[in-house]
């Protein structure tokens, strides 16, 4: 790994320690703590950045996925945000189009699971699904049920997958 993926790496530890000793902070400062991490210099963890695409499924807002996409962008990811309120047919269309590896989505309601179970059963199989949203609270198995690849529960949970996320040994061979 090159100095500059190492010194990216050890800020973004920094920052998750920061949060899991003093709590994670308003979304005004999450949004400065991303800018501060993309303008640090560095383009990215990983060698060959991988892509992800981003919409919410129930969330007519999608300040969750904002910041989902800042901190992404932020660390090397190449984000596409396909919009709010995005039907499971487009989100898969466009993770196919898009070959992501990653395909994050906001989940706010409990009553979205079939949906959330359609996009997980149709989606190409190197895409992992990304989830967050209050609905994982309120049903701690909604993931397993519906066949999703990690619950970013926060932006720091979040982080940590994407610190541990090696594309090249995700996709086929």
């Amino acid at each position: 790994m090159n100095a500059c993926r190492r010194k990216l790496r050890k800020s973004v530890e920094d920052l998750i320690n920061h949060w899991e000793a003093d709590g994670m902070p308003g979304r005004d400062l999450l949004i400065e703590q991303a800018q501060a991490l993309k303008e640090a210099g560095c383009p990215g963890l990983w060698a060959s950045a991988p892509t992800m695409i981003t919409a919410t499924v129930d969330d007519g807002i999608g300040q969750g996925i904002d910041l989902i996409g800042r901190f992404a962008e932020a660390v090397g990811v190449r984000v596409e945000f396909l919009g709010l309120m995005k039907s499971p047919e487009r989100i898969v269309q466009e993770a196919r189009k898009r070959h992501a590896d990653l395909a994050g989505v906001t989940v706010l309601q409990l009553d979205t699971e079939p949906v959330l179970s359609q996009i997980a059963r149709q989606l190409p199989q190197e895409t992992a699904l990304i989830a967050g949203g209050p609905a994982f609270r309120l049903d701690p198995e909604l993931a397993d049920r519906a066949g999703v690849s990690f619950v970013a529960r926060d932006a720091a949970a979040f982080l940590r997958f994407l610190l541990g996320y090696a594309p090249d040994r995700q996709r086929p061979a």
